[in-house]
C-alpha cells in the first residue's frame, strides 16, 4: 500500500532573510499522525537563526502499489466484482 496525500493546509512564516550562499537547514517533525489526517511542523536555520517556520496537514488516502501505475496489474480471481480489481483505491 502507498499513501496518496492530499495537503489540507500549508502555512509558512518567513522570520528572517538568509544570504545568497547560506547553508539552510530545515528540521521537520510529525506532530501528530492519525489514520487520515498528518499534522506536521519544520523549522528552517541559517546557521544559528531561525529563518522560516512551517506547519501543515496531509490528507492519507491509501491506495494499493499496483493501482499506482504499474504496468500489467494481477488476475483478478474475484467474479463477484463484475471484472473490476479489488485493490483499493484513492478516494
Amino acid at each position: 500500500m502507498l499513501p496518496a496525500n492530499l495537503t489540507v493546509s500549508m502555512n509558512i512564516d518567513y522570520l528572517d532573510r538568509s544570504l545568497p550562499g547560506e547553508w539552510l537547514e530545515a528540521d521537520a517533525s510529525i506532530s501528530k499522525m492519525g489514520r487520515r489526517l498528518a499534522f506536521v511542523s519544520c523549522q528552517v536555520h541559517a546557521k544559528t537563526r531561525m529563518v522560516a517556520r512551517a506547519s501543515g496537514v496531509w490528507l492519507l488516502q491509501w491506495r494499493d502499489q499496483s493501482v499506482a501505475g504499474a504496468a500489467g496489474g494481477g488476475t483478478n480471481t474475484d467474479s463477484s466484482t463484475n471484472g473490476s480489481s479489488n485493490s483499493l483505491r484513492p478516494i
